[in-house]
C-alpha cells in the first residue's frame, strides 16, 4: 500500500484521559492464575492471566483496584511525556509509569467460558520505547545535519526509509523522486510514519465549549496515542503550544517551548537550546581548562 505523505491537520487544543487502576499495577508471570477482582464482571474467584493477541509471553501488568478515569499533563513535572516514556529503561521504571498514566492500551480482553483474562505485556512497553527513541534518533540527526544515508535504501524505483530501534522498527516505502536530497527523504519518511502511526494510534475529534466558543479538539483514545500524537506535533510543530515540545540541539532532549531561548548568532543561528544545558556546557569546558 502506498504511504500518505500528507499532513495530518493539528487539533486546537487536545484533551488527554485515561483509565488506569487505582493502586497502579503489579508484575505477574504469563500463565498465572491470580484473583479475578480487577475483571470489570463480579464473583470470578480467580482467573488465567495471558498476554493480549499479538503480544508476546513474558511478565503482565496487573491491574491493582478499582479503575478510574484520570486527566493526565502533557508536560508531567515540567518534562515532556514522550521523553519521559522514552527514557524508560528497567521493568519497575514501566510499572511506575504504567500506573502513574495507565496502560499503553485500554481494556482488559477476558473469556469467562476459558476463565482468561489478557493483559498488556511488558514486552508491548519495551518495543515501543525501542520504537521512540529510533525516532528520536533519526529526527536527531536530521536537524543536526548528520549523514543519513544508512538510513536510506534505494529500491529501483522507490527509497526506502528505515526507522531502527533495537527491539523493533518500521520501514516507511516512499516513491523515488531524484530531485530531492537525502535529508528531504527522510523528512518526507517521517512524515510517512507518523501518518501510519497516527492511525494505527487514533485520536478522535471532538468539539467543546470553551469561553462560550466552540473548538474544536482531537482526543487521544489511548496513552499510546497521546505519546505518539504529542511526538508529532513537537516533530512538525503543527500543534498547540501547551503540548508541543521542542528540541534543544544541545542535549538533545525535548522541553516545553517556554523554557528555551534562540540562537541568535553563529552556525546554529535561529535554533533552540535550554539556558540550564548551555550554563552546564560551559561549567565543564571551565573545568577542562
Amino acid at each position: 500500500m502506498k504511504e500518505l505523505e500528507g499532513f495530518i491537520d493539528a487539533p486546537m487544543e487536545p484533551v488527554f484521559f485515561n483509565v488506569r487502576p487505582q493502586e497502579g499495577f503489579r508484575l505477574i508471570e504469563s500463565v498465572s492464575v491470580v484473583p479475578g477482582d480487577f475483571l470489570p464482571v463480579k464473583e470470578i474467584p480467580s482467573v488465567k492471566v495471558l498476554p493480549r493477541e499479538g503480544e508476546p509471553a513474558g511478565m503482565l501488568l496487573l491491574p491493582v483496584g478499582k479503575t478510574m478515569e484520570a486527566r493526565n499533563a502533557f508536560f508531567p513535572d515540567g518534562e515532556s511525556l514522550f521523553q519521559r516514556f522514552a527514557d524508560l529503561e528497567t521493568d519497575d521504571a514501566i510499572v511506575e509509569f504504567a500506573s502513574e498514566f495507565g496502560p499503553l492500551r485500554p481494556g482488559v480482553p477476558f473469556d469467562l467460558s476459558l476463565n482468561e483474562a489478557r493483559l498488556e505485556s511488558v514486552s508491548l512497553w519495551r518495543a515501543e520505547i525501542s520504537l521512540m527513541r529510533a525516532v528520536l534518533r533519526l529526527v536527531g540527526d536530521y536537524e543536526d545535519e548528520k549523514p543519513v544515508d544508512e538510513d536510506i535504501t534505494r529500491q529501483g524505483k522507490r527509497v526506502v526509509v528505515h526507522i531502527r530501534g533495537s527491539l523493533s522498527g518500521q520501514n516507511v516505502f516512499l516513491d523515488f523522486d531524484p530531485s530531492e536530497t537525502k535529508r528531504e527523504t527522510v523528512f518526507r519518511g517521517l512524515v510517512g510514519f507518523f501518518n501510519r502511526k497516527l492511525q494505527e494510534c487514533p485520536s478522535s475529534p471532538a468539539r467543546i465549549l470553551h469561553e462560550r466558543k466552540v473548538r474544536s479538539v482531537l482526543v487521544p483514545e489511548s496513552l499510546q496515542a497521546a505519546l505518539w500524537l504529542q511526538l508529532s506535533h513537537s516533530i512538525f510543530r503543527d500543534g498547540p503550544s501547551d503540548i508541543t515540545a521542542r528540541r534543544c540541539f544541545l542535549s538533545g532532549r525535548y522541553f516545553p517551548e517556554s523554557e528555551l531561548a534562540i540562537r541568535i548568532k553563529g552556525p546554529n543561528k535561529g535554533r533552540a537550546y535550554h539556558p540550564d544545558v548551555k550554563h552546564r556546557l560551559y561549567q565543564q569546558r571551565y573545568k577542562r581548562k
